[in-house]
């Protein structure tokens, strides 16, 4: 009868494996080698910000943590209104006024075929829709807002009271 004997490589590659790993200061729990650090969210979507001012305070609103509404225009926006009372719960819109900045600075008010329209009311910011996309603010159709008001990557909206 034969006696089995050892291989002398099947020896050394637990050996081996235990010194490199030694050498480079890395352990290892069994059934945890595919796990992502604790501070990781894999389901995380990024979040895309809109600042509402109000009264000196900024409040940095998520849009994508936001109920999405339906829109005529191709869907994939949140309501102006939610995104101001997601700042700002319980404040009644009608007392309020709306003027907004885009990322680059500009501002409608700055724009000579926005005389009168701005600060836009409170009421009316259930109209207005803002992408969830590209950021950028557009108002139902009804309203006959001009292209100065159709802001592109809105940046802020500055609400004051009227």
């Amino acid at each position: 009868m034969m006696k089995m004997r050892p291989r002398p490589a099947a020896l050394l590659v637990p050996w081996l494996a235990g010194l490199s790993l030694a050498a480079c200061d890395q352990t290892v729990t069994p059934g945890n080698a595919d796990a992502a650090p604790p501070d990781a969210d894999a389901d995380a979507a990024p979040a895309k910000l809109l600042k509402v001012s109000y009264q000196g305070a900024d409040h940095d609103v998520n849009v994508l943590a936001l109920k999405p509404a339906a829109v005529d225009a191709g869907g994939g926006a949140v309501l102006l209104s939610e995104v101001v009372l997601s700042a700002l719960p319980g404040k009644s819109l009608p007392a309020l006024a709306a003027g907004f900045r885009a990322v680059d600075g500009f501002d409608p008010a700055s724009k000579s075929n926005c005389d009168g329209l701005l600060p836009v009311p409170g009421d009316r910011l259930d109209r207005g829709f803002v992408s969830l996309a590209t950021l950028n603010l557009a108002w139902a159709v009804e309203l006959q807002y001009p292209g100065c008001l159709h802001v592109k990557a809105l940046a802020q909206i500055l609400l004051a009271d009227k």
